[in-house]
């Protein structure tokens, strides 16, 4: 009787930790998920720069001599 008692808390206790665990990774993987999707975007961004952007135009006027 008290050997399955002993049984179930250890189960409980190592159910807790897994759950605290599977947490963790949940945050990490919603973290690199994040991480993922912002590289993504620099990267659409820079192969399609926006035209709104101020961008310097190479066709400044030089001054004569």
């Amino acid at each position: 009787m008290t050997g399955d008692w002993v049984l179930g808390i250890g189960y409980w206790v190592l159910g807790i930790g897994d759950w605290v665990l599977g947490t963790g990774y949940w945050v990490l993987g919603t973290g690199y998920w994040v991480l993922g999707i912002g590289y993504w975007v620099l990267a659409v961004k820079r192969l399609f720069p926006s035209p709104q952007s101020p961008v310097p135009s190479p066709q400044s006027p030089v001054p004569s001599p």
